[in-house]
């Protein structure tokens, strides 16, 4: 089954991919936060010191609820391909069922009607057995 025209191996490199750039947004917010820190101590001014400091903790803000937000979005993805795969399992067994009950109703009427003709053919062959040695006996002027 694919949902919205992705295959379950399209669904996990899609997560895969977001992994990616939740793991690089990660890895930019923590090489910021450990290179500024040792950097902010070279500005000469309290305050270039300050705009300095504020302008990293927005930054690492931001990266973080990005990471946050893409990290949600790849579990969503996973979520989605692990409900495909259960509802895939679910329809397969369902139809495997359904085939079966269909296999086993089908042989035995293919057995009713076996019998049932056999039946039918063994009381033919007992009327012609019983009528036509009579018949036969009368037309040629027997008793």
């Amino acid at each position: 089954m694919t949902g919205f025209f992705a295959s379950q191996d399209d669904l996990a490199d899609i997560a895969s991919s977001v992994d990616y750039i939740e793991s690089d947004i990660r890895s930019v917010r923590d090489t910021w936060n450990s290179d500024t820190g040792d950097r902010s101590a070279a500005f000469a001014t309290v305050e270039a010191g300050q705009a300095f400091t504020e302008l990293q903790s927005g930054l690492a803000g931001l990266l973080r609820d990005r990471a946050v937000k893409y990290e949600g979005i790849a579990q969503a993805v996973r979520d989605g391909r692990s409900a495909y795969q259960k509802f895939e399992d679910a329809v397969g067994e369902t139809v495997d069922g359904i085939g079966e009950t269909v296999s086993n109703a089908a042989e035995k009427v293919t057995d009713t009607v076996s019998n049932a003709t056999d039946r039918v053919t063994e009381t033919v062959n007992d009327a012609i057995d019983r009528v036509v040695p009579n018949r036969i006996t009368d037309l040629l002027g027997g008793n």
